[in-house]
């Protein structure tokens, strides 16, 4: 797996050679083997220079929502809340990066289900779900799965405002209307 890429005309310091490959510093303290047949020696000491970007092997998916976590925890009066959201992979170097599926858990409980169909080579997934709450606090979970082992959980807290509460706020609106 390809740790960095470099463009033609950079130059990487090396500093041993093992087999048909050289070790060299593609970032200070990060080292990697390049074949010898890709590469060419330099003149002198050779200090980093040229193009080089790191190349992430595996990516897992990423998960937004609505209403977004990062907002806060929502507040309803009703017995449910609409999620919408999507799923997305980042492509992979050699095309094999696909989304799987997508699942939500309310508590404990799933509630929700969607696979990719694997004749899709899906790299998003939209979603929208009803999501079943019980007064008081609620932890809404969604995981999006490229495979067994990789994939990503985001999750939201909601709290159902029980009725009693309901019941007095609207006695105290009444009365502050009156």
């Amino acid at each position: 797996w390809p740790l960095a890429t470099a463009k033609k005309g950079a130059i990487l310091p090396a500093d041993a050679r093992v087999g048909d490959f050289w070790r060299v510093e593609w970032a200070k303290g990060r080292w990697a083997f390049v074949a010898d047949a890709d590469v060419k020696p330099a003149k002198g000491p050779a200090p980093r220079a040229g193009a080089i970007a790191e190349t992430w092997q595996r990516e897992p998916p990423h998960v937004a929502l609505t209403p977004d976590p990062a907002k806060g925890a929502p507040v309803v009066e009703g017995d449910s809340i609409r999620l919408t959201g999507n799923a997305t992979v980042a492509p992979s170097a050699d095309g094999s990066a696909k989304l799987r599926d997508v699942f939500v858990f309310v508590n404990d409980q799933k509630v929700f289900f969607r696979v990719v169909p694997q004749s899709a080579s899906a790299q998003k997934l939209d979603f929208q779900a009803d999501l079943p709450l019980k007064t008081g606090n609620n932890v809404v979970t969604v995981f999006a799965r490229e495979d067994e082992d990789l994939q990503t959980r985001r999750s939201v807290v909601v709290y159902r405002r029980p009725p009693a509460e309901m019941a007095q706020d609207a006695a105290r609106a009444k009365a502050a209307a009156q």
